[in-house]
């Protein structure tokens, strides 16, 4: 794990990640959009406590919901998909608490990563399958 996010080992993952530089928490209200499909992400989402709708939106509420639990928090887009469009839009589901956490606080993206692989945190991934 790179030493921003080794200095904080002892906290769970969605503090952790919320402790690197330039992370920014906040609470955001159901219907704030994190992704539109077709836009290219270049900064994480963190979902620490809520939920969202992957997929179209629209009056019928289609999607899929994912809802972040204690000590699991959602990640997205995965990180190996930072640059690339979003198949799909995501859209918070109810209030939700958000760390923002832009591409150059990432360093190498290393800890993030193995905190995904370690089922610490979900990645969410945003393509056609998912939605």
């Amino acid at each position: 794990m790179d030493d921003r996010a080794a200095r904080h080992d002892d906290l769970p993952a969605g503090e952790r990640l919320a402790a690197l530089p330039d992370a920014l928490r906040a609470r955001r209200p159901a219907g704030q959009v994190l992704v539109y499909a077709g836009q290219v992400p270049l900064s994480l989402f963190v979902v620490v406590d809520g939920a969202v709708r992957i997929g179209p939106r629209g009056p019928d509420g289609r999607g899929v919901l994912r809802r972040a639990h204690p000590g699991r928090p959602l990640v997205l887009p995965p990180p190996r998909a930072l640059g690339e469009p979003a198949a799909c839009d995501v859209v918070l589901a109810d209030e939700s608490e958000i760390v923002f956490i832009p591409r150059g606080a990432l360093g190498d993206g290393q800890g993030v990563l193995e905190l995904v692989e370690s089922g610490a945190i979900e990645a969410l991934p945003l393509d056609a399958e998912t939605a």
